[in-house]
């Protein structure tokens, strides 16, 4: 590769016998998502094979791919996904560079399906390594011949087909195994077809795979040949069947113990592998790899030889998996196998040693904390509910790792932290917000949760110093380091040894020891300095950092350099490794929010008088979204590594203030980092992409982060799929391709065929269908019908829709209500709305509209002939209607058509249209209306929450809410409005935050040189000028 980065991918799709394909240059292929994660191990001498790990997104986001294969010569990869596109690369030239290079693409599978069809195999011909197999739940087998493009399908009937294998020893020969234990042989020659059928097994087929030689061990006494195609089918029966391709008959059977395949019935997933012309491996029912010696097989009673579990025939590999294994290949002389466990096992099957096993992440990586009384031991915290605890030295292997899993696995564990003097008391945090304590050297204990449960994701977890204030919730040794935990706005210490204690607010420890009668600051993170815990700084989401004395909790000073939330604080190490003298920058805090600058402030030795910080000391500008999380180098002063949602990982020197390099080697955004303890060239990284990766600064090119441009990751060719058999491929790059080489040709649409356009004649109304089609019934009777209207006899033909016009008013009446009722059904409203009126019965009308929600603003004007109160009931009911149909101003004009002003603006503010709602209040409403107050306070919260400071202050301003105008304006960079919060601030009594919004002010006013603010500040303010 061309960079190093190893570590841990993210999990493999689950139940897919085809997650993994290996080549024989040891580099395993895994689906994972939308992606593929290629793993290649890395041999040192003295340590470890540390598998390298990339991840190549070739499938659109949301599509899982379910089906891997590399070619046998390793220059070619296949994929398959869920909606039944097939993909393939190749991986010629700079072979892990997928940036680029053409993605090809077709969607056969769906073109005969006429549907989406999951496509759950492909495999690539080891004779003939440019062709391409696939086969979909549809029962059709695709070949994809990749040199000239060309394609061909296989219709197999209505069978579901889960696997697939190429024979090795004939190039047109195909294995298909299908639900139900069916296996078909296909031939590919010609048209190809069928060329036998078997029935390996009565339940589903979950594996096959061919012998590697053409020998057949089992043969009788008297046997002629020797030579036959031998097939290995895994069912879920818990057998392995092998059947013979020449006369489809069965040839011997492995069956693993009864009764570990009857306690794992539920869940059992037998995967199977012919790894050596006598060897077959495949996996326990206990997650364990077995070893079958063919060569120990014996013939039963009717000829079929057998292996069972039970006795000498089997061997047991390795026991690295907990659970199922549902995948499993060959990379070179390595068996690869995946499991539910989230584990990727290499196991050497010539020296019958383990190469390693590499844990997979489930779900985003959020957290990793490093054991502060043991460097080379880390959590990780993800998203599929497991903690990993890695001891990174380990000469075991590379990942050394124990699982620990949480009683609900639903749940994910978002924060982490060590206990600083038990090296194995580990405290955690979940996005539900519960809060847990584990013992990591008793894997099989059950984690301890607290009673307490935050209402939603506790953000950060941090041991630290007991308050002094006497508080009988916490009972503990004031000497014992307690636990802190930040969520749902608030920051709270618990009593770890008593799990059902209640726990205790800091902010109200902080209100009464700094006599304070504030508004209390939603807290968005927390962070102790040292190892003694001196300082405590705490920082909220208006961007603000208050930094506090422990274990006194007396507010030393408070921090103001930035505008919006506070996602990551940390502290520089106090010592370096390797070195006895405390750090000159011991005291400088990182400070990163929701904005894309990091700031440094050095607090040097606060003063026991509060202070207001407004200017940092350095600033770190480079990334293009917010930054979430900060890790400070511990052997190099001055060194940090900043992780962002710009899905970048970027290294920085302080005091130059200037980027060293940048890693882009992630798919998502970032969330967490961690420096390595050990060689300050390694960093480790993860977040949205489940994965860990673990990479050198040295070998990075760039030096600051790129700005991505909204483009295909990939190219991308989707070859035509009007026809099975098309020649022809499409290339699609983001451009159309002409056949002249020039730009493609424009198209033109005719609207008239080539003619004229016409007008389009308006349909006409039939509003006596039932008239007319008797009229058209009775044309022979029309002489007779006549005569006797004539006669005034129409009497005796009663009954015909006809005639009604020519009889007398009943039976006119007659007609017209069956009309209308017929109209009515077929759900023609207009129709059934004339003719009722005609008949002078409007109200009826109405009423059958308003129930059915059909009115129209003809009805509501028609309704005013009937009588007034029906009107009114009518435009109530269309403004309930057009609100439902968010038609929320016309709702509003029929609502003020019956006076009803109040209702009118409410509707307005329910659909967020508070311009509208208020300048309706203000010409209809008293100036000192409640309802106008509320439009200003519904509009201020509103757009707050669309990130419209200015607007939102404006609107708290007019609501008299100056505290909250004050906290819009503070998240506003220009001096003139953190002048205005400062005003507002002070004018709430909030003296305190007013001048640290003032100094923020007057800082904001220097570097904008807004001298004009500045002399306002210093006559507004006078304890600034002090300070300057």
């Amino acid at each position: 590769m061309s960079s190093t980065v190893w570590g841990c991918p993210p999990s493999g799709n689950w139940h897919c016998p085809q997650a993994l394909s290996g080549s024989t240059h040891h580099r395993v292929f895994m689906t994972a998502r939308q992606d593929v994660v290629l793993i290649d191990a890395v041999q040192t001498v003295g340590t470890p094979p540390r598998p390298q790990i990339k991840i190549l997104r070739c499938a659109p986001d949301k599509v899982k791919l379910l089906a891997v294969n590399v070619s046998s010569d390793g220059r070619r990869v296949g994929a398959a996904g869920e909606e039944g596109t097939i993909y393939w690369w190749s991986m010629e030239g700079a072979a892990t560079a997928l940036a680029g290079r053409v993605v090809r693409s077709h969607t056969d599978h769906q073109a005969l399906a006429k549907q989406k069809c999951r496509v759950q195999s492909l495999g690539w011909s080891p004779v003939e390594p440019e062709l391409l197999a696939s086969a979909d739940e549809s029962g059709h087998v695709v070949v994809w011949d990749t040199r000239v493009n060309a394609r061909r399908s296989i219709p197999l009937g209505k069978h579901v087909v889960a696997v697939l294998a190429w024979s090795p020893h004939h190039k047109d020969v195909l294995a298909v195994g299908c639900r139900h234990g069916l296996v078909l042989i296909v031939g590919l020659n010609g048209p190809g077809k069928i060329l036998s059928k078997i029935r390996a097994h009565d339940e589903d087929i979950q594996s096959i795979s061919w012998c590697p030689d053409m020998g057949n061990l089992f043969t009788h006494p008297g046997d002629s040949s020797h030579s036959d195609s031998l097939l290995a089918v895994g069912s879920k029966e818990k057998t392995i069947s092998i059947w013979s391709k020449n006369t489809s008959k069965l040839v011997a059977k492995l069956i693993l113990k009864p009764a570990l395949a009857k306690a794992a019935k539920t869940n059992f997933y037998l995967t199977s592998l012919w790894a050596q012309p006598d060897v077959i491996v495949s996996a326990g029912s206990q997650g364990e790899v077995l070893k079958w010696d063919l060569k120990q097989a014996t013939p039963d009673a009717h000829g079929v030889f057998q292996l069972q579990e039970v006795g000498f025939h089997t061997k047991v590999l390795h026991r690295e998996h907990f659970r199922i294994v549902f995948s499993m290949t060959m990379s070179g002389t390595s068996l690869v196998s995946l499991g539910q466990d989230r584990q990727i096992v290499s196991f050497d099957l010539a020296t019958e040693k383990l190469n390693y096993a590499l844990p997979t992440m489930g779900g985003w990586v959020y957290d990793l904390a490093l054991n502060p009384l043991d460097a080379n031991v880390i959590a990780m915290a993800t998203g599929d509910g497991l903690i990993r605890v890695w001891r990174s030295h380990s000469s075991k292997e590379a990942f050394d790792t124990t699982t620990l899993a949480l009683k609900n696995s639903q749940t994910k564990v978002t924060t982490l932290a060590w206990h600083p003097r038990y090296d194995n008391f580990l405290a955690f945090g979940t996005d539900e917000g519960r809060i847990g304590t584990m013992d990591t050297q008793k894997v099989k204990n059950l984690p301890t949760f607290l009673t307490f449960k935050h209402r939603g994701q506790v953000y950060s977890l941090v041991w630290g110093t007991k308050p002094s204030s006497d508080q009988s919730e916490v009972d503990l040794e004031s000497d014992k380091p307690v636990l802190y935990s930040c969520g749902d706005n608030m920051i709270m210490i618990h009593n770890t040894k008593n799990p059902n204690s209640p726990p205790v607010d800091l902010e109200k420890l902080i209100q009464s020891t700094n006599d304070l009668t504030r508004t209390p600051p939603n807290r968005s993170e927390l962070i102790f300095h040292g190892d003694k815990g001196r300082f405590l700084a705490l920082g909220s989401d208006d961007g603000s950092v208050e930094v506090f004395s422990m274990p006194e909790v007396k507010l030393l000073c408070v921090i103001k350099v930035h505008q919006k939330l506070i996602q990551c604080l940390r502290f520089h190490p106090m010592y370096l490794n390797e070195c006895e003298e405390e750090s000159s920058m011991s005291n400088c805090l990182a400070i990163a929010s929701n904005e894309s600058v990091i700031r440094i402030v050095d607090l040097k030795e606060p003063n026991n008088s509060s202070s207001i910080i407004a200017t940092p000391t350095y600033s770190l500008t480079g990334h293009h979204s917010r930054v979430i999380a900060m890790a400070w180098s511990p052997h190099t002063e001055g060194m940090l590594v900043s992780v962002s949602y710009d899905t970048t990982v970027q290294i920085w020197d302080v005091r130059s203030e200037v980027g060293l390099a940048n890693f882009s080697g992630h798919e998502g955004r970032l969330v967490t980092c961690l420096w390595s303890p050990s060689d300050p060239d390694v960093i480790l990284s993860g977040g949205e992409d489940c994965s860990l990766l673990i990479w050198k600064i040295s070998e990075q090119t760039e030096k600051m982060p790129v700005k991505k441009v909204d483009k295909p990751r990939i190219k991308r060719e989707v070859v035509s799929h009007n026809s099975a058999n098309s020649k022809e491929a499409s290339p699609i790059s983001g451009e159309v391709s002409s056949s002249n080489g020039g730009s493609a040709p424009e198209t033109q649409i005719s609207l008239g065929g080539g003619e004229k356009s016409k007008r389009t004649k308006k349909q006409k109304v039939v509003y006596f269908p039932h008239c007319l089609s008797d009229e058209n019934r009775s044309r022979g009777k029309a002489g007779s019908d006549a005569l006797k209207i004539a006669e005034s006899t129409l009497s005796t033909l009663s009954g015909r829709d006809s005639l009604a016009f020519f009889d007398d008013d009943q039976a006119m009446e007659q007609l017209i209500e069956k009309e209308s009722r017929a109209h009515l059904t077929e759900n023609n409203l207009s129709a059934f709305s004339h003719m009722k009126l005609w008949t002078g019965d409007y109200r009826e009308v109405l009423k059958q509209l308003i129930s059915l929600g059909k009115l129209t603003d003809w009805h509501v004007s028609v309704a005013l002939s009937c009588d007034y109160g029906l009107w009114q009931e009518a435009c109530e009911a269309y403004a309930r209607q057009l609100t439902h149909d968010d038609d929320h101003v016309k709702a509003a004009s029929y609502l003020l058509l019956l006076n009803k002003v109040p209702e009118a603006i409410r509707t307005l503010a329910e659909a967020h249209l508070y311009r509208e709602a208020l300048a309706l209040a203000r010409v209809r409403l008293p100036k000192d209306s409640p309802l106008i107050q509320d439009l200003y306070r519904d509009w201020a919260k509103k757009s707050h929450h669309n990130g419209a400071y200015d607007l939102a202050g404006r609107a708290w301003a007019a609501a008299g809410e100056p505290l909250k105008a004050a906290g819009a304006l503070a998240k506003l960079p220009e001096a003139d409005n953190l002048r205005a919060g400062a005003l507002f601030t002070r004018q709430a009594d909030e003296n305190d935050r007013a001048k640290v919004l003032a100094a923020q002010s007057l800082e904001a006013a220097k570097s904008q040189s807004n001298t004009g603010c500045m002399e306002k500040l210093l006559i507004e303010f006078p304890e600034l000028a002090a300070s300057q």
